[in-house]
């Protein structure tokens, strides 16, 4: 893709966006596509983001994109002292 930077800019307001079923597809798409995206911090406050979503279907997609990306992550300590408590997020 030419343009990485605008097309994760794109991707990334997809996450907040007023339709459950785009931040679901975007939930997936994070985890699938995790090592593609140049902003890998934002990636992961996005998923933080979703965890927490109203919508339970985003939330568990969101979570089973956290797990398919943690092997990935540097920190992974801290990447998951981040992620939000389960009585933040309840499933």
């Amino acid at each position: 893709m030419p343009d990485k930077f605008n097309a994760w800019r794109d991707l990334h307001r997809l996450t907040q966006d007023k339709d459950g079923n785009k931040r679901l597809i975007m939930a997936e798409a994070l985890g699938e596509f995790f090592r593609e995206l140049p902003d890998k911090s934002l990636a992961l406050e996005d998923l933080r983001g979703l965890i927490q979503d109203e919508n339970r279907d985003v939330r568990w997609v969101a979570a089973e994109s956290f797990a398919a990306v943690f092997e990935e992550l540097p920190d992974k300590s801290k990447a998951w002292m981040e992620m939000p408590s389960s009585d933040q997020a309840s499933f």
